[in-house]
């Protein structure tokens, strides 16, 4: 038996739509059920349906230049995942390279500058 006098559960699901919203719906109910509490119930919930075009999928994230502005870079969109994994760092390093001209063993790179990494000399 659990015994829950008040808290927070934060749920997610890979099923879209009503589906998903059905099935987190009956776990809670699962959850609730298993309580001390005679009557248990839900005092407020929040549930969204994440909406992700099909180029957040691309296995090759390329950085483009804009049709209408040549100094304008455009990413491609994130991954609807709940944490950004390392893959989030290959178009902004491929966006770092084309405007420093750099060599990519420079990217990232800190606090290697005679200035100790950014710190004001005065």
């Amino acid at each position: 038996m659990l015994i829950l006098s008040s808290g927070i559960v934060y749920t997610s699901i890979a099923d879209a739509g009503e589906d998903g919203f059905k099935l987190l719906d009956e776990a809670m109910n699962l959850l609730l059920a298993q309580t001390a509490d005679p009557s248990p119930h839900v005092l407020w919930k929040l549930q969204y349906k994440q909406i992700c075009p099909e180029l957040a999928f691309s296995e090759e994230p390329a950085v483009k230049r804009s049709a209408l502005h040549d100094h304008v870079l455009m990413f491609p969109p994130l991954s609807p995942d709940l944490a950004l994994g390392d893959s989030v760092l290959v178009p902004i390093k491929e966006a770092w390279l084309k405007i420093t001209g750099l060599g990519a063993e420079e990217f990232m790179v800190f606090g290697t500058s005679p200035n100790n990494g950014g710190e004001v000399e005065e």
